[in-house]
């Protein structure tokens, strides 16, 4: 049997297709590692002392403290203890030393890399062995995690308490694998999508697109590795991922005060950020930006640039731009539709960014996706320089060039792509891009049949782990940051809320959890004494109370901050549960249920029936309203249809094409940018209403 790395192109996956590239970077060490726990167990096996054991030959665990002498010999040649899970930490930074029973492997590793004061490090200057050694830490660092959540939930489990309160909580239940908490896990990818799509639905689309990538060769680097690198220490910035991880931290906690506190695009009222790791091995940054003022395009051209600076006049910006803001033409293709990145499609070259773009001598905004910025040709304005190509000398001009701020690109010395993108209908494709999450590789096996896919996929769907990603993951730096926060809100139908307990719990125990009150029936209890609670939608608490999950209540807040609420997206599959959510958004301070699906003083035994007593589903604006709701906490637009088909069904509106004219465009964007365009047409609609 043989193994092939394989491409993502033409294979079907329910994963986003951007976390699955090949390696480009061949001066890095980089591990494709299966992270489920139970099937991969970092182990080694050496001569045992024991006669009793068999042929004298003993495992020892990643766990035990021995393994990092026995499997690192040159970095730990004294036979130093290694992470052990009986460790513990001291503090001795007040008073007399006080320990603590808990020491992580991310505590241990980390300590590991710190440079200290007249001590040789002798791990940090083994170069490669040094990014082995930091990729197999992380590797047992997930694992360690894995294992925690495997072994104290394998008895916990989850029902709804209708049905559990007829139950001895033996044997019903679902498991709970690995919950949201576990950072990059696809739960936790999940909740940082519909957080994204949270601000989406408050402030609308985002106003620019950031994408901040790391320079290897920025000075600091060069300087930090020349102060700690020994004689025989090699040059290479990959030699020193810890190195590179806390000079991208600096860089990234120093860009976002730039564009949150000193406001070089102006004021900011909320921003998030992801950050990544490419298949070369740097980390790079995605940043979405809402402003406080409304963009113009006064504004975006005095921030945004797409031209090459003059030479004389802006020589250290022409330099960097240059070399780092250039997409150029590939080898072998057309230049007028081919790059370094593009692909081969009917015979002829095609760029993936679209490149080059068409030179225009001012700025003009699109309908429906990116503006067309100021790119003026040569002769008329612009500049041009000549480079070599893959051995060939070609001349490169504005349309090769890829958007960036000037000020952003001369402080930090690096590619910076910098676009506005309040005019992107397909935001939700954005809004996902930026959170899909770990990168992975495509395996297949030869000589052997296709295996049957099952939950588990990590034989097929590999994560790809690299050093500077394993250092950045134990320096425990910041992957995902926003503001303001964004709470996510339980929805259930009456005494239909999920039940968390464990195997064997006592039925006097499980009944207390049922009765506890959950965020929602503890809403009801608040707006039935508190007046002003009354007057506040179920989604806008968190601005003014925030919920103690131990008392089962909500409280005010006493210091008032930014915080934005969502409440749990549900599909019409789900009818009832659906418009629950629907009234829940039409409804100010209901005190029950039975509050909720009280209109005009009439009780109606079901929320579908309560929804139509309202007149939701046959006012036009509401639909529309709804409508965008739905869209705002939906990144699939198949599903979206399809929730809408089943709207049109219970729906009694005459004019039904009317609704359709002017939702059509957020109805049909996946399509729009599947295409690769930037304008709709009637075959796109015609192709949405198709799977409608």
């Amino acid at each position: 049997m043989s193994i092939t790395l394989k491409a993502v192109e033409g294979i079907k996956t329910r994963e986003h297709k951007g976390v699955y590239h090949l390696p480009s970077s061949f001066s890095q060490v980089e591990a494709i590692v299966n992270l489920d726990s139970m099937k991969d167990h970092l182990c080694i096996t050496i001569s045992s002392p024991k006669p009793d054991t068999k042929y004298h030959l003993r495992t020892i665990s990643h766990v035990n403290f021995l393994y990092g002498s026995f499997q690192y010999p040159l970095l730990i040649p004294n036979g130093d203890i290694g992470y052990s899970l009986k460790m513990s930490r001291v503090n001795k930074s007040d008073g007399p030393a006080k320990t603590y029973t808990t020491l992580t492997p991310c505590m241990f590793y980390a300590s590991l890399y710190m440079e200290r004061e007249g001590v040789y490090n002798n791990i940090t200057k083994c170069r490669r062995l040094f990014q082995q050694f930091t990729v197999d830490n992380y590797v047992k660092v997930v694992n360690s995690r894995l294992s925690f959540i495997e072994i104290n939930q394998k008895e916990i489990r989850k029902e709804r308490a209708d049905i559990l309160r007829g139950d001895d909580g033996q044997s019903s239940g679902q498991r709970v694998i690995i919950p949201p908490t576990f950072v990059g896990g696809p739960r936790y990818m999940k909740q940082r999508q519909k957080d994204a799509l949270a601000f989406v639905t408050h402030y609308g689309s985002p106003d620019f697109f950031i994408t901040f990538t790391m320079n290897p060769r920025w000075e600091e680097l060069s300087e930090a590795m020349a102060q700690t690198a020994s004689s025989a220490a090699s040059k290479q910035k990959n030699d020193r991922p810890d190195l590179v991880s806390r000079i991208s931290k600096m860089k990234v906690d120093s860009m976002m005060d730039d564009l949150t506190k000193k406001n070089i695009f102006g004021g900011v009222k909320a921003y998030l950020y992801s950050v990544e790791w490419q298949k070369r091995g740097v980390p790079h940054v995605h940043i979405l930006l809402w402003m406080e003022q409304h963009v113009n395009a006064e504004l975006v051209d005095s921030v945004i640039s797409a031209e090459i600076p003059g030479k004389e006049k802006k020589p250290r910006l022409y330099d960097i731009v240059t070399r780092c803001m250039i997409h150029k033409p590939g080898k072998g293709f057309d230049e007028s539709h081919a790059c370094c990145h593009g692909k081969s499609v009917n015979g002829k070259g095609k760029c993936q960014k679209d490149l080059p773009k068409p030179c225009r001598g001012d700025l003009l905004f699109g309908r429906n996706g990116y503006p067309l910025y100021k790119r003026r040709a040569v002769g008329e304005g612009g500049h041009s320089f000549s480079a070599k190509v893959k051995g060939e000398l070609k001349t490169i001009d504005n349309s090769w060039v890829v958007l960036y701020n000037p000020y952003l690109c001369l402080k930090y010395n690096a590619h910076i792509n910098a676009e506005c993108s309040n005019s992107i209908k397909c935001i939700a494709y954005v809004t996902k891009y930026i959170n899909k999450g770990c990168d992975r590789i495509l395996l297949t096996k030869t000589g052997e049949k296709d295996d049957i896919v099952n939950e588990v996929k990590n034989y097929q769907e590999a994560r790809y782990v690299n050093a500077n990603e394993a250092t950045w993951k134990i320096f425990k730096f910041t992957i995902h940051m926003s503001f303001p926060h964004v709470f996510s809100f339980e929805l259930h139908l009456e005494g239909e809320n999920e039940v968390f307990y464990k195997e064997g719990m006592a039925k006097e125990d499980i009944e207390n959890k049922i009765v506890k009150d959950t965020q929602l029936t503890a809403f009801f209890k608040l707006c039935s004494r508190n007046e002003f609670a009354a007057g506040l939608y179920y989604h806008e608490m968190p601005i003014f109370f925030i919920y103690d999950k131990n008392k089962g209540n909500w409280l005010e807040r006493r210091n008032r901050s930014s915080a934005l609420g969502r409440i749990r997206a549900v599909t019409s599959k789900t009818v009832e549960l659906f418009y629950l959510r629907l009234l829940l958004t039409h409804r100010l301070g209901p005190t029950s249920f039975t509050d909720i699906r009280t209109v005009n003083g009439h009780i109606y035994p079901t929320f579908r029936e309560a929804v139509k007593a309202m007149g939701l589903l046959n006012d036009e604006d509401a639909w529309k309203q709804i409508i965008l709701e739905i869209i705002n906490h939906t990144n699939d637009r198949r599903q979206l249809r399809a929730t809408y088909a089943s709207m049109l069904v219970f729906s009694s509106l005459e004019d039904q094409s009317n609704i359709w004219e002017k939702i059509k465009d957020l109805f049909s964007s996946d399509f729009l940018h599947y295409r690769g365009l930037t304008e709709y047409n009637d075959e796109i609609y015609l192709d949405a209403l198709d799977d409608i």
